[in-house]
């Protein structure tokens, strides 16, 4: 065989390899390129999964805060309006006419006496309208019912929004009406609610 058939021979056989190797090299990167594109797909599938989940909770998270942030300022407003009705009442009380004002403080002072009676201190404006009349009143239905607590007026007077102090032995009960309403407080509180919000 001449040489330049042999040389011709081995140029064809190399191209002819060479085309092999190509097909075999283009197949090898058209099947990396796809699997390179499947993962990445993968990858993007569950970034995006994981980004709408995590959007998804952020959400649902806000939901909830700006849910219990409007029920924590109706709770406060509802606060505020019972609150409100405590005062009021407070005042409703102090500006009883004078007869009925006076009954209900005698009511109270003998509704549950001490056995030793003692002395009532009062504001320095209720023991000025009438506070002997209160002691005169508290004493003779005492006397009535056949106890024998008495009480007298005391020389001191107290900053105290209607209502009286009786101190006796040492010891002062307070029965204001700020304290005697406050004390009742959690036992009207349901009522109001009941009556102003149609709760309960």
């Amino acid at each position: 065989m001449p040489i330049e058939e042999l040389v011709a021979r081995i140029i064809r056989d190399a191209n002819i390899e060479a085309d092999e190797y190509k097909q075999k090299a283009g197949a090898e990167r058209d099947r990396i390129l796809l699997e390179a594109d499947r993962e990445a797909d993968v990858i993007f599938d569950k970034q995006y999964s994981s980004l709408r989940r995590d959007a998804k909770e952020e959400k649902r998270r806000k939901i909830s805060m700006a849910q219990m942030d409007a029920r924590k300022g109706l709770l406060e407003e509802k606060q505020k309006l019972i609150d409100e009705v405590f005062e009021k009442t407070i005042q409703a009380l102090l500006d009883m006419p004078f007869d009925e004002y006076l009954n209900m403080l005698v009511r109270m002072l003998v509704a549950d006496p001490p056995d030793s009676g003692g002395e009532v201190i009062m504001s320095a404006e209720d023991r000025e309208k009438f506070g002997e009349k209160l002691i005169a009143q508290a004493n003779r239905k005492l006397e009535e019912s056949g106890r024998k607590t008495r009480f007298i007026l005391s020389g001191e007077t107290r900053d105290i929004k209607g209502g009286f102090v009786i101190k006796t032995g040492g010891v002062e009960i307070n029965n204001g009406l700020l304290v005697q309403l406050g004390a009742r407080r959690e036992e009207f509180e349901p009522v109001l609610v009941r009556v102003l919000f149609g709760e309960g």
